[in-house]
């Protein structure tokens, strides 16, 4: 047994150097200004009360690290504080007995709030990906063409749904249960109707295969939509990317709502699908499809909506108040409501979305500018859904908002794919927990509160379509 040391070690700073400097002379001088250092502390301590001399007092002993040379306070001898307590606690005033008498006691860690010693820890939900492109290429390999590597979708969704992703940097704001993953559930989304039909099945196939512990026990991990692009509808008519909707053929766009709705009516067998979309109007790549053919396609859309009550999952890119004053003039075909995604336009705007009962979908393309950010900032959390669109939409280095980025996802090129590790420059769903902290940042709350919050609006949103019965669900 160690021997207790006596109240002169600590005035002999000669013994100091031969029993506590280790081999290396030149370490001394260091040695001996942090051992006197911490006397001033505690002498300071027993004339005086101040607030600031307690808590550095604290920060010293919460932890072996701050006093690595000195094997009175080693990992191993460090229950001896016991000593200093027995040889000054007389001395100090009732404070500092307070204080020295539970040095022994092990110290909250810095990330330790008064709410999470009193409080049983808060559990947080899983996230909802509103929008994810699993039929992309990127996801079997194929990067512009190229191709680099095989199919690694099911790694993908390994890392949104097990219940210990790899993260190089993980979040100490959160409190992810330990049986449970980033993502509670996903939706598959479509722009075509062919790709409505993979997603369908792409949906039934995963849950049917994928196996992850369920945060709520109504909700399956994958569902899909059906929709028509707005970039695609000239392809869908069979037009060219420069004809008008002068060019449509006669009853074509009957034929196209019979396809939607068939592929709705397999996909409500078993309420897998669950809105209809992507859909709307995109007028910066009119290239592909010419505004007018837009405009009729989405209309047709909204025709589907109204016979079959399914949400609409909307895009809308550099549109003015286009979109909008069509949503206003047929807001009764619409009794699903909607959600405009990828949402990265004015608050002005955002706030007559929601005027009109519609939600919001954040992703990385809606936090790249100051002035994205203030709109995150001033929206309702309770009009806020979360997004990834990926392997498109990530939170890059050079966006303003990836600042309050606390979560790293290790990378490799797509050039050097490694299994087991993100590539680079293609998002995933596991990214969506980025996404949250930017929010979180931006308005000065917690990771946990958007994510609980997000939680709630969609299962709110999509729960009737979903088959979730409840009083919240529309």
């Amino acid at each position: 047994m160690t021997p207790t040391p006596q109240p002169v070690f600590f005035w002999n700073k000669w013994s100091l150097n031969q029993s506590y400097s280790g081999s290396n002379p030149s370490n001394r001088p260091y040695r001996q200004t942090k051992f006197f250092l911490f006397l001033s502390i505690i002498f300071s301590f027993h004339f005086a009360r101040a607030t600031a001399t307690k808590t550095l007092l604290k920060y010293l002993l919460s932890s072996n690290r701050h006093l690595p040379t000195f094997s009175f306070f080693s990992k191993h001898q460090f229950p001896s504080i016991h000593f200093f307590r027995h040889c000054h606690s007389s001395r100090l005033s009732k404070p500092g007995r307070s204080l020295v008498s539970n040095m022994a006691k092990p110290f909250p860690s810095p990330n330790e709030s008064k709410e999470s010693k009193d409080m049983p820890p808060r559990k947080m939900k899983g996230f909802i990906d509103i929008g994810a492109n699993l039929l992309d290429p990127m996801f079997n390999g194929i990067y512009h063409g190229k191709f680099r590597h095989t199919s690694d979708l099911d790694l993908v969704l390994k890392r949104a749904f097990s219940a210990n992703p790899p993260v190089s940097s993980p979040n100490d704001g959160m409190s992810f249960e330990v049986n449970h993953g980033i993502l509670e559930s996903l939706f598959i989304t479509a722009g075509t109707i062919d790709e409505g039909k993979e997603s369908l099945s792409l949906a039934r196939k995963l849950n049917s295969e994928f196996s992850s512990a369920a945060w709520d026990g109504n909700l399956r991990n994958f569902y899909s939509t059906v929709g028509i692009h707005p970039t695609r509808c000239s392809q869908e008519l069979g037009l060219g990317s420069t004809d008008t909707k002068e060019s449509i053929p006669p009853g074509a766009l009957n034929d196209l709502k019979n396809k939607l709705l068939d592929v709705i009516s397999d996909g409500r067998i078993d309420n897998t699908l669950i809105a209809i979309g992507e859909c709307g109007l995109d007028y910066e790549r009119e290239n592909f499809c010419h505004r007018s053919v837009q405009h009729v396609g989405f209309l047709a859309h909204l025709d589907v909506a109204e016979q079959t009550g399914l949400p609409l999952f909307l895009h809308n890119r550099n549109t003015g108040q286009d979109l909008l004053s069509i949503l206003q003039r047929n807001r009764e075909k619409f009794p699903g409501g909607a959600v405009v995604h990828s949402f990265d336009d004015t608050l002005e705007l955002a706030m007559s979305f929601i005027d009109l009962g519609l939600y919001l979908g954040l992703n990385g393309c809606s936090i790249k500018t100051s002035e994205n950010l203030e709109v995150v900032r001033c929206l309702p959390l309770d009009r806020i859904l979360l997004e990834t669109d990926c392997p498109w939409c990530e939170v890059k280095r050079t966006h303003v908002g990836y600042k309050h980025i606390k979560t790293d996802f290790e990378t490799r090129k797509d050039k050097k794919f490694e299994p087991g590790y993100c590539v680079k420059g293609r998002n995933e769903p596991c990214h969506i927990v980025r996404v949250a902290e930017v929010i979180a940042g931006v308005r000065g709350i917690s990771v946990d509160e958007v994510a609980n919050s997000c939680y709630e609006n969609t299962v709110r949103f999509f729960g009737k379509s979903m088959g979730i019965k409840s009083n919240d669900a529309m």
